[in-house]
């Protein structure tokens, strides 16, 4: 089941634009990036899906020199799929693992710029890192989320109530029969969460149990991943990072040496940055607000963490939903950690 996602206006509008480049899909993992591609390929003759981590095989394809007629026709035989210019898309996933095939499509750009060509992976921060030189001016990037209030909405069905939260205004508010039931769906959506496995199973079974074991695999498969992040950082200290980051959601966070046992605050502080770029935190800095732009006053000593989607950190910190999801006063829901 595909849930329509906002990005998909936006990869028409890449499809049509006279001035498209090579576009690049980022995102934490399993927000729904390979699906929203794939739905889009279905707007071309021809499609052609690359997965460097199923297929290592296909990395050889961009190994040596970065010869863009070369590296198309290798393509095209190893697809068994034509690529002409308009009528295919060429979909580059799990990028990461092949540094190569990034560098390769600044040149897509300059020497084929009518072929259409999609890249995406999750850990591309990190991949991007160890390029020198990524195709600036020559690269286009689109950053996905998981699904937000108005998505879930949309993938519930309730296409009345989202449009009338999209003609609300001061002059026309909502109606209180809406405004209820909105609070109760958005309730709903808060332990739900919007990774697209978790909205799935909730619509199939209407069990926010369900959506909960779906929560607990995408954690499992995330701490399993942890190994891929930074070679510098084992993938151990970086779950206690995590799992300290978890505690401290929605708070103004501080460390020092005592803050995690026999780990120094620069580790700790590293960790936090290769979590915030693999889309798993935000970290949300302090400003004054004395001036514009708001930048100029931040205090990078003064921040909050912030989680990705709130399914998974209900999920993650253990908490019991039971309560939350009965819960009638809903101001008192709307403070804290959540």
């Amino acid at each position: 089941m595909y849930i329509t996602r906002k990005i998909d206006s936006d990869l028409l509008s890449w499809k049509d634009s006279e001035y498209r480049k090579p576009l690049i899909i980022r995102g934490v993992r399993q927000c729904g990036k390979t699906s929203s591609i794939r739905m889009m390929g279905r707007n071309f003759r021809y499609f052609i899906e690359i997965n460097f981590e199923k297929m290592p095989e296909a990395k050889k394809i961009f190994r040596g020199n970065l010869d863009i007629k070369r590296i198309s026709a290798e393509l095209e035989e190893f697809a068994g799929i034509p690529l002409i210019e308009g009528e295919s898309l060429l979909f580059l996933d799990e990028l990461q693992e092949c540094t190569e095939a990034i560098q390769a499509l600044r040149y897509f750009y300059e020497e084929r710029p009518d072929l259409h060509v999609i890249g995406a992976g999750s850990f591309l921060e990190f991949a991007l890192n160890r390029i020198p030189s990524f195709g600036v001016g020559r690269i286009t990037s689109l950053f996905m989320k998981p699904l937000s209030f108005a998505e879930f909405l949309n993938a519930l069905d309730e296409k009345i109530l989202l449009a009338s939260i999209e003609k609300a205004d001061v002059d026309n508010p909502l109606s209180d029969v809406a405004h209820q039931k909105l609070l109760e769906l958005m309730k709903i959506f808060i332990v739900v969460g919007g990774m697209p496995e978790a909205v799935t199973r909730y619509m199939e079974t209407k069990s926010i149990l369900q959506a909960r074991f779906v929560h607990n695999d995408i954690l499992t498969s995330l701490y399993d991943d942890f190994y891929k992040y930074d070679k510098e950082i084992p993938a151990e200290i970086l779950t206690m990072i995590f799992r300290f980051a978890i505690s401290r959601v929605g708070s103004q966070i501080s460390y020092n040496k005592n803050t995690i046992p026999n780990l120094d605050s620069s580790t700790i502080s590293k960790g936090l940055k290769i979590l915030s770029d693999a889309g798993l935190l935000g970290i949300v800095y302090a400003s004054a607000c004395s001036s514009l732009p708001i930048a100029a006053s931040v205090n990078h000593n003064r921040k909050k963490v912030l989680f990705s989607d709130t399914g998974l950190y209900l999920s993650a910190a253990g908490l019991d939903v039971s309560q939350f999801t009965l819960e009638t006063d809903f101001n008192s829901l709307n403070i804290g950690n959540v």
